[in-house]
This record gives structure tokens, sequence and C-alpha cells, in this order.
């Protein structure tokens, strides 16, 4: 809890089992509503070697994210369905010349979320290389983010984070 237009900040060690989820942002009826970010952070040998700041994301029904899978750079996806109904997600890839070469469907139950790159089921992008836009439509409103991951020279996995673009939003706003 924080008081209206106030700040929190929380921070875990990285210590213990790896959980995964989400969290919610919910303001009380008169106020603000707070915006927020996550700052992952990766580390090899004890030394950080990325760190990349996720920004707290609107819900959407359609959206649309660049794409690549190739070789050392990977896009990530994660989903979240914060509803009490599950959600059902259809999902197609575009590549650069603007055709259409994969498509497929994924139900996301109520309160759950789903984190995966997009050369892992269920989206396994057609061919393993890939290199365009992922388009998604849900028939209820999801969170969704998206990271895309290189691996350098040196073999540490550098991320950073990828627009998701609201595809309901009117031309122009």
């Amino acid at each position: 809890t924080m008081v209206d237009r106030g700040g929190v900040s929380m921070i875990t060690d990285g210590g213990g089992g790896l959980n995964v989820g989400y969290s919610r942002i919910q303001p009380n009826a008169g106020s603000t509503t707070p915006s927020g970010v996550a700052i992952f952070g990766f580390r090899q040998n004890n030394v950080i070697v990325t760190e990349a700041g996720v920004p707290a994301s609107p819900l959407l029904t359609s959206a649309r994210i660049y794409a690549e899978v190739a070789g050392v750079v990977n896009t990530g996806l994660a989903i979240a369905n914060p509803n009490p109904a599950p959600a059902t997600i259809q999902f197609n890839f575009t590549n650069q010349a603007g055709v259409d070469i994969g498509s497929g469907s994924l139900v996301l139950g109520a309160n759950e979320q789903i984190a995966r790159f997009l050369d892992q089921a269920p989206f396994s992008v057609p061919g393993g290389v890939f290199q365009g836009t992922f388009s998604l439509t849900s028939d209820q409103p999801v969170w969704i983010i998206a990271l895309r991951g290189f691996t350098n020279e040196r073999a540490e996995f550098l991320i950073t984070t990828l627009p998701v673009t609201n595809l309901a939003t009117v031309p122009g706003t």
C-alpha cells in the first residue's frame, strides 16, 4: 500500500528458489493509477551482465511485437491473464514480406501466466529462424511484455525490452 502520488521500491536479493508470476497495481477509488517498472537482472559468475526495466503494461486484447529468432537472438514473450475466466489467445507470425507464415492458439487459464521464447511451445516459430512480427488477439484482456535476448561474443545473455503495440488503439493516438 502507498499513499496517492507516493512511491515504493521492493528489492529481492535473488536468493532462494525462482518464483514465476505477475503482480497487479490497483488504485483505490479516486486515487491516481500509479506507474510501475520491474527491473530484471541477469548474473553470470556473480557478475551482473545485463538488466532491463520493464514498465507496467496495460490490459490488451490485440497486440503486435517485432520478433526475431536467429542463432544468438531470440524474442521472449510473457502473457498474464488476470481475469476470473480463461483467455483464448490466437497468434500469428508475419515475415518481412508481409506474408503470414504460421499461426496457433493457446488457452491461458484464469489468473495464470506464461513466459516463453518464441522458438518454444506453444509458439514454436515455423522453421526455427524468423524475422518479422508476432501478432495476437485475446477474447479476454491480458497483460503482455516482450524481451529481446542476445548472446554476445563472451557467451553472456543480454536482454532488452521490446515495445508492445496495442492494435485496438485508433491510429494516430
